[in-house]
């Protein structure tokens, strides 16, 4: 049930109430003292016939008595018989006799006694047909109905209108409202009171309600996103600081470090399942003279572009890194020795025909080599580099720019 409906029930039930009691108390009272109107103004009219009768009566002129009469039963269409007697009940009017009979409760006998002071002369009695007055009140009583139920239908109906206005459709906003900030809505437009009365009181404390959950849920969602935002940059500074720890910072190639990391990883795999990889240890024949002749910046530049090409000549699944000066390392996994020789030897020749310009001088670097085999006989990562970086010595003292695979005589 609605609040409308509730606050409308109270007022049919005080309505039906004070219809009721119209209708049982006020109307019976209302018709009666009409119904005792028309007595009075029956026995002020039988008064005046009787004052007018007393002088002919007296005089005994009972001709103009009879003429009074008849004359009084044609001007009075209600009145039905009238009988007229003297002071010892003898009939004077009509001539003739016959007897009144009131044979429905619309006809009435008045009887007034006709006197002189205190003395009786006569005795009028007239048979009134008051259906009339019957038909009047009945009519009167009609409209008397019909006014109240009209009175209760304006009432019922403004009444609704001003429940409307007043409380249904603020009262349903709110709701509306309501539901919407519970939902995480705080756009509804609410109805704008004036008043001071507790809709418009309840109206304001919620506007004022809503209006601080918003600004609360602003605050908030601020803060979150603040949160977010330090989170964030705490992931990208934690990713910064991964990557910085697992790559060299000049040439973007992975470190020692996390090189040792992978060629540990490779070493188990090799234990466990008995997969052979090929370590490369490559080291730069001539960075010092580039670097003696044309500066630090030229060094690391051409740090820089032997990384882009030993990136450009490995598989997806290899790893290159810097380990150090002009020290390079490939990891090629899953991959025998004795089929590295194809890839070491185009490797070489693109190290060979590299060429680097600084300042319009051309520098041709080379680079020499050791090829070492991960094998299931490898002790740790400090003997496979050790084997590698023995092969690497031994190409160097074969005349540098060249490669040599370790055990064998391969160059």
């Amino acid at each position: 049930m609605n609040i409308r409906t509730k606050l409308f029930l109270p007022l049919i039930i005080l309505l039906c109430i004070f219809f009721s009691f119209a209708k049982l108390h006020w109307l019976p009272r209302f018709t009666d003292l009409i119904a005792q109107q028309n007595q009075e103004n029956l026995r002020t009219h039988l008064h005046s016939v009787a004052e007018s009768l007393v002088p002919l009566l007296l005089e005994e002129q009972l001709a103009n008595v009879h003429a009074t009469l008849d004359s009084l039963l044609e001007s009075n269409p209600s009145w039905k018989m009238i009988r007229l007697t003297d002071k010892n009940d003898n009939l004077l009017y009509p001539i003739v006799d016959s007897p009144i009979v009131v044979d429905s409760l619309s006809e009435i006998l008045m009887k007034y006694p006709i006197k002189i002071h205190t003395r009786k002369i006569g005795t009028l009695v007239v048979h009134i047909d008051i259906s009339g007055e019957l038909n009047q009140i009945t009519r009167l009583e009609k409209y008397f109905t019909t006014a109240l139920i009209i009175l209760i239908l304006v009432i019922s109906v403004l009444n609704i209108i001003l429940m409307e206005v007043i409380v249904s459709r603020p009262v349903r906003r709110l709701s509306l409202a309501s539901k919407l900030v519970a939902k995480g809505d705080y756009s509804a437009s609410l109805m704008t009171s004036n008043t001071n009365d507790e809709i418009g009181q309840l109206v304001s404390n919620f506007t004022v309600m809503r209006n601080a959950l918003n600004q609360y849920k602003s605050q908030v969602e601020l803060e979150i996103e603040g949160h977010k935002q330090t989170t964030r940059d705490l992931a990208e500074q934690k990713e910064r600081f991964a990557y910085n720890a697992a790559h060299d910072s000049l040439t973007g190639l992975i470190n020692r470090r996390e090189f040792e990391s992978r060629l540990n990883v490779a070493i188990s795999r090799a234990k466990t399942d008995n997969k052979e990889h090929t370590l490369l240890f490559i080291d730069l024949d001539h960075f010092k003279s580039v670097n003696d002749s044309c500066g630090h910046l030229a060094g690391d530049e051409l740090l820089k572009q032997i990384s882009v090409l030993l990136q450009q000549n490995i598989r997806s699944s290899d790893s290159v890194a810097r380990l150090g000066g002009d020290e390079f390392a490939i990891l090629l996994e899953f991959c025998p020795i004795n089929n590295a020789h194809k890839f070491v030897k185009i490797l070489h020749e693109e190290v060979q025909a590299f060429q680097f310009v600084w300042e319009k001088k051309t520098f041709h670097v080379g680079a020499s080599i050791g090829v070492a085999a991960v094998t299931t006989n490898i002790i740790d990562v400090a003997d496979i580099l050790s084997i590698a970086d023995s092969a690497c010595y031994t190409a160097k003292e074969r005349g540098r720019n060249c490669y040599y695979f370790y055990g064998t005589s391969s160059s």
